[in-house]
């Protein structure tokens, strides 16, 4: 099912930030930043499907070289705590293809943010297959024929990140009416959309790092506090499954109980409160089933579903317990890493959009 991400965030000086490593590590390539002599090399990154720099059409042609324009960006900004870049993060649907999500945020990007004078060097990651997302790194001076100009400050107003925020949602429903698809996003907040439902904690890492024995201390504690969410939303659903019933149809008219399934898995703790919660949704009077004659193919693949889902959640218990207990055991080790995890990006963690 699709689902809504955009957050918007600057790369600067003041938090130890290269945009030259950043831009390495976006595009999975290898980088000299001229002003230290540091490489960032992120050949060896797996994912990284996509790549391409899009800029106004009097913008000069250095802008499309990833090594000249970086290093011109970090060379323009003089002052130690300078803001250098911003950098969009947004979830692409799985329902789309590889060619539609190119198209999608190709169309997103030039109406939205090269037309308004920005340089916009994007890249799509497809590591996880269930987790298909893009980073759109943006100059924040003009570019023109003779290079960048002055700062625009006016795109450091909420407002622009709003209509930003709006534009990415109208984009992708378009896109996806396209297909056909009786699906859409949303960029409203989930109170907004009046769904009775508590957000969930961004983790910052994929699933897979989040296995990891030598989390730091501030993402093992996003962890945990994204379980307790997800265990209050569990509770929510079953005390009233209309909650989940509505969340469903607010994003597509029809659903199946592969959907039910995937909605609930990230929305429950535990495998046993996910049990519960797809019962009280699935036999809900409220629920309208579609077509009859249920077949035993079927009923075989809906307990093969259950019986996968529910694995599932008994192994993210069982990690998490055995982190807990390790980060009991190595707390020095963890505050060590907590120090080092604003450079996230030269460390090649990504984040985990998926359902």
């Amino acid at each position: 099912m699709a689902i809504y991400h955009f957050t918007a965030k600057v790369v600067s000086r003041a938090d130890g930030r290269s945009v030259v490593g950043a831009a390495a590590y976006r595009a999975g390539t290898r980088l000299r930043e001229e002003s230290t002599g540091v490489i960032y090399d992120y050949t060896r990154k797996p994912g990284v499907e996509y790549t391409e720099i899009l800029a106004p059409d009097n913008a000069p042609e250095w802008v499309f070289n990833r090594l000249q324009l970086w290093n011109t960006v970090d060379q323009v900004e003089k002052r130690k705590d300078a803001q250098l870049a911003r950098d969009l993060e947004v979830a692409l649907p799985i329902e789309l293809d590889n060619t539609t999500q190119v198209e999608l945020l190709r169309d997103f990007v030039q109406h939205h943010l090269v037309c308004k004078g920005m340089v916009a060097d994007c890249a799509i990651h497809r590591d996880n297959p269930n987790n298909p997302h893009a980073h759109v790194l943006l100059t924040l001076r003009r570019i023109g024929p003779k290079g960048f100009g002055l700062k625009e400050r006016s795109w450091n107003e909420k407002s622009r990140l709003q209509q930003w925020r709006l534009g990415w949602a109208e984009v992708t429903n378009h896109h996806l009416a396209r297909t056909v698809l009786a699906i859409r996003i949303d960029h409203r907040t989930l109170k907004a959309q009046g769904l009775d439902l508590i957000p969930g904690r961004k983790i910052g890492v994929s699933r897979e790092r989040q296995q990891s024995d030598s989390l730091p201390l501030k993402i093992a504690d996003r962890i945990a506090e994204q379980r307790s969410i997800a265990s209050q939303n569990g509770e929510l659903i079953i005390a009233d499954p209309n909650v989940a019933i509505k969340g469903l149809t607010h994003y597509q008219a029809t659903f199946t109980e592969h959907d039910i399934a995937r909605f609930l898995n990230t929305r429950t703790d535990g495998a046993e409160q996910f049990r519960e919660a797809y019962l009280k949704v699935t036999t809900s009077p409220e629920l309208v089933v579609l077509g009859t004659g249920a077949t035993k193919e079927a009923n075989s693949h809906r307990r093969s579903m259950m019986d996968e889902i529910d694995a599932m959640q008994r192994r993210g218990v069982d990690t998490w317990f055995e982190k807990q207990l390790s980060r009991e055991q190595n707390l020095s080790h963890d505050e060590e890493s907590q120090s080092n995890d604003r450079h996230r990006e030269d460390r090649g963690i990504d984040d985990d959009f998926s359902l």
